[in-house]
């Protein structure tokens, strides 16, 4: 394993700031401290009731340091390690509905089909030797698919998974999203 995988695999979100630097980091993070500070009226919060109509879940997680956790989305970002733990198994067609309500919302999110359907796209281009601006097209939607991506499991799935791999990691150590819809 090379050694980014080995970092993704333990580090999850954290791994980009072994391989770019703290500073990077920050300075991302700040841009959008003073961009909320100044329009208060960007910041984006998941409507946990609206998708609760969709869907009876027991729990909606995301990485501990993502923009949602930290209270500081803004239209577009994504929820980095989205986890729904469910009571029950759902179909498929009840997932993309969900993820579907996500995007409305303003959130950029995928389900795991749609993943698999953008990174068969960019194999299928390597394969055909499409040019080069479409493979790089292609490439940056299925990077964005994956790192996008909303995952569906039972909490009995979940408590099954070896927890120092995802998903048990971020099940088990991320963060809830709060139900804003109080305030």
């Amino acid at each position: 394993m090379t050694n980014e995988g080995y970092y993704e695999q333990v580090f999850g979100e954290e791994a980009g700031l072994l391989r770019t630097g703290m500073p990077a980091a920050m300075t991302k993070i700040e841009a959008r401290r003073a961009l909320l500070a100044e329009k208060p009226e960007l910041r984006l919060r998941v409507q946990l009731p609206l998708l609760r109509n969709i869907v009876d879940f027991a729990d909606f997680k995301c990485a501990k340091g993502s923009s949602v956790a930290r209270d500081e989305a803004i239209r577009g970002s994504d929820i980095d390690g989205g986890i729904v733990v469910l009571h029950e198994a759902i179909e498929t067609e009840v997932e993309l509905s969900f993820v579907n309500a996500l995007r409305e919302q303003g959130f950029t999110v995928y389900h795991p089909v749609e993943t698999e359907a953008a990174t068969a796209a960019y194999n299928d281009a390597i394969l055909r030797a499409a040019g080069q601006t479409e493979i790089d097209t292609l490439l940056h939607a299925s990077v964005q698919a994956e790192v996008s991506r909303i995952r569906f499991y039972t909490a009995d799935e979940l408590h099954a998974a070896n927890p120092r791999i995802n998903p048990g990691l971020t099940y088990r150590h991320g963060f809830s999203i709060p139900d804003y819809s109080g305030d």
